[in-house]
């Protein structure tokens, strides 16, 4: 649904099901040239959590903008996240409502 609805404003996405698969899309557009102007991850993944893999992708991206969701945003998730530099940590239970503005928000600061 949230990639219907970026596609809708406009956005070119491309969906991963795990940290480690997002990890070799990222190092492989970033190779071929390809402009990646946003990450969007969910905190529960199959493989790790968001905050991992936004760990994993500063070592080698480190100005890249970084939106998390979670189903609980926690005190210590938004401290954790804001200390790695991500734009905004959304709830899932308004993912729809403020995905768009919160992506705008973050491509502004990026």
């Amino acid at each position: 649904m949230c990639s219907t609805l970026l596609t809708r404003a406009g956005y070119r996405v491309e969906l991963c099901g795990s940290a480690h698969e997002a990890l070799v899309l990222l190092d492989r557009l970033f190779r071929q040239g390809e402009e990646v102007a946003l990450l969007v991850t969910d905190f529960n993944m199959p493989d790790g959590d968001g905050l991992s893999l936004v760990r994993a992708v500063r070592r080698q991206h480190p100005a890249l903008p970084v939106l998390i969701s979670s189903g609980y945003v926690s005190e210590a998730l938004a401290q954790q996240a804001a200390a790695l530099g991500v734009s905004s940590v959304l709830h899932k239970e308004r993912m729809l409502e403020d995905l768009t503005s919160r992506v705008r928000e973050a491509l502004r600061e990026g």
